[in-house]
């Protein structure tokens, strides 16, 4: 809400006046400003100064993973935009951890058997320190001091970034990254946002780093590890949570040291409340995300005879900027639809918005699917590649997996760079991207513990592809193969990737390169990324969800496990 409509009387004005005062306090706390007339600021031309910026208000419910309100959540916001509209030259970017990494993470915590817990850094941006010549000045916002006893507008000379300002997080990132420096923790070379720590007596902390919240793990036993997070909490204003159950969208369940899950049910919950028109209870069951009538309706959509008007394609996007978001959160089943679909974000169609509401609701059903990573299993310390790709006679589409602790830690599903002329053509530029992620993940692993000493296996489902990874062969139908392609062999003869074959049923990559699967297939691929275990409680877990919203009778349940569970045993 507005900052008048959350003071208005009402039965939650109480609470959002609390989040205003908890903000204003924080920034006297950590003396964020400093008041001076504006007469006295830089460009004053009697009436106003052009180098100061507005401020605003915005007001946020804040909720946990059962998707309750835990706090009222009030910000001093900057206007960045008029920053930038004023100097185009401030340096922005600042790096968050790759899904990936996280997930990679997850996987080696549990090889490793550590203890995990998350902090949160509260009021972040405004522990953040500005270097010397960095100088922002701002109007404050509704509720605190606006002229000085002579009637002259006041104005915040900014001793700490605000939010919303153009480089608050850049330099919030700079603050919390010599902190960790300064206390000897090692910054990653593959990812910049996971630092990690090894001890003297042979204890390991590791942590990834969004923004303000951080994911940790370290040993059982780490008295290092305990003095470092004390010294962090002494630099700066943390709260630090034991219970890992709710990270960045992502529902990490724990079933013990060496075992958790990582499913999306609470963001998937969020986006069948925005996005379905009805119901969950009124959509018949989904078994899957998408079949062949995905691929016809984009095939129609690339006519661009029958876009969607402006109001219908702005919510297209709006739907599929989020299943972007949800599929990197442990859900590689809806990777290759949400991927397709992603490709008509400027040209929709009805079809294809119809299609994207399906994706929503197979993963409103099937919300407690997710990877689920065992370290105790057998070569579970053993990073594992497989690729593959749907030659097409246009883009053909790569489809990545790799997997460790028994559950896939990467996985994507990309419309190749070039046209293909081959089914070997494509299936060995998709072996390429897959050996480029490999190098990543065998680096980011030997930071955390879990080097691979051996050459990492990649699975391919051709065997043409197979031996031009392995040996430089001069053919009509491959010398025109662009040489950035041939960097899996490069990796093939440094010993780091050897290639094999696989059979095309068993390529846990299929399931990132088509959707016309029979029922049953889909579900074994599915099993197989994302757990074999998980198989029975995928398509069913998800029936809670559905009940809860008032659907299905005890024939529609009976029906529903017949269908959905293949035999398998579920207690009622």
């Amino acid at each position: 809400p507005s900052y008048s409509a959350a003071t208005r009387p009402g039965p939650e004005r109480r609470s959002w006046l609390d989040g205003l005062r908890e903000e204003m306090s924080k920034l006297e706390r950590f003396n964020a400003y400093e008041e001076v007339s504006e007469d006295g600021v830089p460009g004053w031309n009697g009436k106003s100064a052009p180098t100061v910026t507005d401020t605003l208000w915005v007001l946020k419910k804040k909720r946990d993973a059962a998707g309750d309100v835990i706090e009222y959540k009030a910000r001093a916001v900057l206007n960045g935009a008029q920053q930038l509209n004023r100097n185009s030259a401030i340096e922005s970017f600042s790096s968050t951890v790759r899904a990936s990494t996280f997930k990679l993470f997850c996987a080696a915590s549990c090889i490793k058997g550590r203890r995990r817990f998350t902090f949160d850094v509260s009021g972040a941006y405004l522990q953040g320190k500005y270097e010397d010549g960095e100088v922002v000045f701002a109007r404050p916002p509704p509720g605190f001091r606006t002229f000085d006893t002579r009637g002259v507008p006041i104005v915040w000379k900014m001793l700490r970034p605000l939010y919303g300002q153009a480089d608050a997080g850049r330099i919030w990132q700079r603050t919390i990254n010599n902190q960790f420096l300064k206390q000897g923790f090692e910054r990653s070379e593959y990812d910049p946002c996971y630092y990690y720590k090894s001890y003297p007596d042979g204890t390991f902390m590791g942590c990834c780093l969004y923004v303000d919240d951080g994911f940790c793990d370290m040993d059982v036993v780490c008295p290092g590890g305990d003095a470092d997070m004390k010294e962090l909490a002494a630099a700066f204003d943390i709260k630090v949570k034991t219970d890992t159950d709710y990270f960045l969208g992502t529902n990490v369940i724990e079933h013990s040291r060496t075992s958790l899950t990582l499913s999306a049910r609470t963001y998937i919950g969020k986006l069948v409340e925005k996005y379905l028109g009805t119901p969950l209870r009124d959509h018949a069951p989904t078994r899957m995300p998408a079949d062949h009538t995905l691929g016809t309706a984009y095939t129609e959509a690339l006519e661009r005879d029958a876009m969607l008007p402006k109001p219908d394609a702005a919510k297209y996007m709006s739907l599929v900027g989020a299943l972007i978001y949800a599929a990197p959160c442990g859900r590689p089943d809806v990777a290759y639809a949400v991927g397709i679909l992603a490709r008509c974000l400027t040209f929709s169609t009805a079809n294809l918005m119809g299609l994207a509401e399906r994706v929503i609701v197979y993963l409103g059903q099937h919300a407690d699917a997710g990877l689920v990573y065992d370290g105790t299993v057998p070569g579970a310390d053993v990073l594992v590649g497989y690729s593959d790709s749907n030659w097409t006679t246009s883009h053909s589409t790569s489809g990545i997996n790799v997997e460790l602790a028994n559950a896939s830690v990467s996985y994507s599903s990309k419309r190749q760079q070039c046209v293909a002329l081959s089914s070997c053509e494509a299936e060995l530029i998709a072996a390429s991207a897959a050996a480029c992620e490999i190098v990543y993940l065998r680096g980011l692993l030997a930071e955390m513990g879990v080097p691979q000493h051996a050459p990492t296996v990649l699975y391919v489902d051709n065997q043409g592809a197979v031996e031009l990874s392995k040996d430089a062969k001069s053919c009509h139908r491959s010398r025109h193969v662009l040489r950035r392609f041939f960097k899996v062999r490069e990796l093939v003869h440094s010993g780091e990737i050897v290639v094999k074959w696989v059979d095309t049923n068993s390529n846990k990559a299929d399931l990132l390169t088509k959707s016309t699967f029979a029922p049953a297939t889909f579900d074994k691929l599915r099993g197989m990324c994302m757990d074999a275990k998980s198989v029975s409680t995928i398509t069913f877990t998800g029936l809670p969800l559905y009940l809860a919203a008032g659907g299905a009778t005890r024939s529609i349940y009976s029906m529903w496990k017949k269908c959905f569970i293949n035999g398998t045993s579920v207690s009622d």
